[in-house]
C-alpha cells in the first residue's frame, strides 16, 4: 500500500501546475502553448489576441472553438481510475502524454513550449502579457492521451512506411526498366552481330561450294575428254592392225607373183635353186621389214598415249 501511495504522489507531483512562462520577444510579440489542468485541454495562447485557440481536448473528447465556446458537453470525471489502471501504466501514460504534445516534465514541473508571434511585431502597446493555467490534469486525461497520440504515430509510421515503400517500388520498377531496355538494347545489338557474322559465313560457304562446283564440273570434263580419247586410240590400233594385215596378205601375194614369174624364166635346176635361195632370202627380208614397222608404230602409239595421260594427271593436279 505504501508503494502504491508512493507512486500516486508521484504521479499527482508530475502532474503538478506550474505558472506558464512566457516567452517575451523584443518587439513585445508572445506566444505560448501550455496544457490547461482544469478544462484538461492543450490551449495556444497568443499574446497580441485576446482568445485562445484550442489544440487538443484531452478531457472528454469535447471540442471548444477559437472564442473559448464549447460544442459538445463536457464528460464528467470517472471516479475509481486509479483502481482500472495501475500506477506504472499511469505513470508512462502521464509520462507519454505530456511528451507527446508538445511539453516534458523536469523535477515534477511541467514546461511549456513558448512560440512568438512574429506577425505582431509592429505593436505600438508594446506591453508584456502572462497566461497562467493552474489547475490538475485528472489521471485518465494523461493515458487517454498517449493513446491518442501512440494512435496518431501508429498511423504516421503505416503511412510513412507505406509511402517509402511505393516510393522504394517506384525506384525499383524504374531500374528494372532501364535494365530491360538496356538489355533490349543488348540483345538488338548481339542479333546484329550475329546475323553479320553469319551473312559472312553464309557468303565464305557459298564461294566455296561454287568453286567445288567449278571444280567437279573441270573433273566431268576431263573425264569425257580422256574417254574420247581412249576411244580414239583404240579406232587407231584397230586401224593399224588392220593395216598391218592388209599389208602383209599384199606382199604375200606380190612375192608369189614374183615367185611363179621367176620360175618360168629360170631353165636350169640351179638357178631355179638360185633363184628360190633368193626369193627366200628377201621374203624374210621383208617380213623383217613389215615386224620393223609394225614395232615403230606400236611404239609411238604407246608413248603418244602415255604422254596424254601424263599431261591430264598434271592438270588434274594443278587444278
Amino acid at each position: 500500500m505504501s508503494e502504491k501511495r508512493h507512486r500516486e504522489r508521484r504521479a499527482e507531483e508530475k502532474l503538478g501546475v506550474e505558472k506558464n512562462r512566457v516567452a517575451t520577444d523584443k518587439d513585445g510579440g508572445v506566444g505560448e502553448e501550455a496544457f490547461s489542468s482544469n478544462e484538461g485541454e492543450l490551449v495556444r495562447r497568443s499574446g497580441n489576441h485576446s482568445h485562445s485557440e484550442t489544440i487538443l481536448s484531452v478531457r472528454d473528447g469535447s471540442h471548444i472553438d477559437g472564442e473559448g465556446k464549447k460544442e459538445g458537453e463536457e464528460g464528467k470525471e470517472e471516479v475509481g481510475a486509479e483502481d482500472r489502471e495501475g500506477p506504472d501504466d499511469l505513470d508512462n501514460g502521464v509520462d507519454d502524454g505530456v511528451d507527446g504534445m508538445g511539453g516534458s516534465l523536469v523535477n515534477g514541473h511541467a514546461i511549456t513550449r513558448h512560440h512568438h508571434n512574429h506577425d505582431h511585431l509592429h505593436d505600438n502597446s508594446g506591453s508584456r502579457r502572462e497566461g497562467t493555467v493552474e489547475s490538475s490534469i485528472p489521471r485518465e486525461c494523461g493515458y487517454y492521451a498517449a493513446v491518442s497520440l501512440e494512435l496518431v504515430r501508429v498511423v504516421n509510421d503505416c503511412l510513412s512506411a507505406v509511402s517509402g515503400s511505393t516510393h522504394s517500388l517506384r525506384v525499383e520498377e524504374s531500374v528494372l526498366r532501364e535494365r530491360v531496355k538496356r538489355a533490349h538494347v543488348r540483345e538488338t545489338h548481339l542479333q546484329d552481330s550475329v546475323a553479320e557474322v553469319l551473312g559472312t559465313v553464309m557468303d565464305d560457304a557459298n564461294k566455296l561450294l561454287e568453286s567445288v562446283s567449278l571444280l567437279e564440273n573441270d573433273i566431268e570434263q576431263a573425264r569425257n575428254s580422256s574417254a574420247m580419247e581412249d576411244a580414239i586410240v583404240e579406232e587407231l590400233l584397230g586401224y593399224c592392225d588392220r593395216s598391218s594385215g592388209e599389208i602383209n596378205t599384199s606382199i604375200g601375194l606380190e612375192l608369189r607373183a614374183l615367185e611363179e614369174r621367176a620360175g618360168r624364166l629360170s631353165g636350169s635346176s640351179l638357178e631355179t635353186h638360185g633363184s628360190t635361195l633368193g626369193n627366200t632370202l628377201f621374203e624374210g627380208l621383208i617380213v623383217c621389214l613389215l615386224w620393223g614397222v609394225w614395232i615403230i608404230v606400236e611404239t609411238w602409239l604407246l608413248l603418244t598415249m602415255m604422254v596424254k595421260r601424263t599431261v591430264l594427271v598434271l592438270k588434274w593436279l594443278l587444278i
